[in-house]
């Protein structure tokens, strides 16, 4: 999937792939992008040949992949997202506005995930738009994890939010509550990871499935209602 494809709004995106088989299956219930984990702090990372064998599947089933990274340096960044061919990078640490505005120059589609923590301000999110960032992933606060906690963000500030820019959605996101959220905030992309798991990294094809049409439902009841 080329990165144009990352500017059609209404995505779906399940995060936290390990198993290259599980990505081919998810794919083919309609997901549009898989993540996987380059970070070595997440109990679902994967090592550097596994990351080879998703991008492999991913391109063969025609979805795109987003790699995850965390306060990495900007030459390793660039250089698996070249290597692994990924759709876009998603920056979940405290990467700065200017390593935003340098990755995006170099011609790599940034995602910044921002964690709504007790001191977080919309303008953060503003801010990294305004660095080039072609999205900003908004994601529930945890004192110690960088995601995948099962915890909701604010769906009325991400709301206000996703009417001024590009903003995916996630946090706490299932079959129960993807199709209200998607109805309600109108997000460029849904994402989740740990509500469709059996464990840690394990993905249940049934909660995919859920996941999916219920996502599907929203954009089409959002499509209709405009």
């Amino acid at each position: 999937m080329t990165n144009e494809a990352t500017k059609r709004r209404g995505q779906v995106k399940v995060c936290g792939f390990t198993n290259p088989q599980q990505l081919r299956s998810a794919a083919a219930l309609g997901i549009d992008l898989a993540g996987i984990l380059l970070w070595e702090g997440s109990e679902r990372a994967i090592s550097n040949q596994q990351a080879k064998l998703m991008s492999a599947v991913a391109q063969d089933c025609g979805i795109g992949l987003v790699g995850v990274f965390v306060d990495e340096e900007p030459e390793q960044i660039r250089r698996c997202y070249e290597e692994l061919g990924l759709t876009a990078a998603q920056l979940h640490g405290d990467e700065s506005l200017e390593l935003v505005t340098q990755l995006v120059e170099r011609g790599l589609c940034i995602w910044k995930g921002i964690q709504m923590s007790p001191d977080f301000h919309p303008n953060q999110v503003r801010n990294y738009w305004q660095a080039g960032a072609h999205a900003v992933l908004l994601d529930a606060w945890h004192p110690r994890l960088r995601g995948g906690t099962g915890q909701q963000v604010d769906w009325q500030v991400a709301a206000r939010l996703a009417a001024q820019g590009p903003l995916v959605l996630a946090g706490g996101l299932s079959a129960e509550n993807v199709e209200q959220a998607v109805r309600m905030i109108r997000p460029f992309a849904v994402d989740a990871s740990s509500a469709l798991e059996s464990s840690s990294g394990d993905k249940d094809m049934k909660k995919i499935q859920g996941y999916v049409r219920a996502a599907h439902r929203g954009l089409q009841q959002s499509a209709a209602a405009n």
